[in-house]
């Protein structure tokens, strides 16, 4: 009686600390407006929205919270576009990321071969004239929206720059991407704000 009386009450303290966590975990950030993109929706970002989130808006396109891609960047949007030149965001935290894709109909070696290519993928961000910190998602399946394309879907590997509120001020800035991949490389540059909501 008295052990499972002292696993009730460890099963109680492990549930109060964990809805502490996520409490603490849904308060925004220092410098953030109430309503403004999370530290969470960032990392939701980066690991969801090339994969689940745009097969969720594949099916449906007005799936609000889907971390896929909509048709014009949401102000409240954690993902800064580094195609969306001329943006608005909301201040809080944001992830710039960016994905290389590989169709394996274009490897006859297989998968081995791809995931060499996609291995060799890289992407670099410049904020404001400074290199950031990039980290990349593993090589993930893609689902793609058309229905025949399930036979040979698309694979994709992410990369990723963190920016809490205070390394993303209120104003404008300046956003620079490399895309490198063997035999193609690309750069560009957009302006985009970020506002007080």
């Amino acid at each position: 009686m008295m052990a499972s009386e002292g696993f009730r009450r460890l099963r109680l303290a492990t549930l109060v600390g964990a809805a502490l966590v996520v409490a603490a975990g849904s308060t925004p950030a220092s410098g953030a407006s109430p309503g403004s993109p999370t530290q969470g929706d960032s990392r939701a970002a980066f690991q969801a929205f090339f994969t689940g989130g745009s097969a969720i808006r594949a099916h449906n396109p007005l799936a609000n919270g889907a971390p896929g891609v909509p048709v014009d960047p949401p102000p409240d949007s954690a993902r800064v576009y580094p195609f969306a030149d001329g943006a608005e965001y909301c201040h809080g935290s944001h992830v710039v990321m960016l994905a290389g894709f590989g169709d394996p109909a274009a490897f006859p070696a297989g998968n081995k071969q791809l995931f060499e290519f996609l291995s060799d993928v890289s992407i670099q961000f410049v904020l404001d004239g400074a290199l950031l910190e990039t980290e990349r998602t593993s090589i993930k399946r893609f689902p793609h929206p058309e229905p025949d394309s399930s036979e040979n879907p698309l694979m994709a590997i992410t990369f990723a720059a963190f920016l809490a509120p205070d390394e993303l001020s209120l104003g404008s800035h300046e956003l620079r991407t490399t895309y490198h991949e063997p035999g193609f490389d690309l750069e560009f540059t957009i302006s985009f704000k970020v506002v007080s909501c």
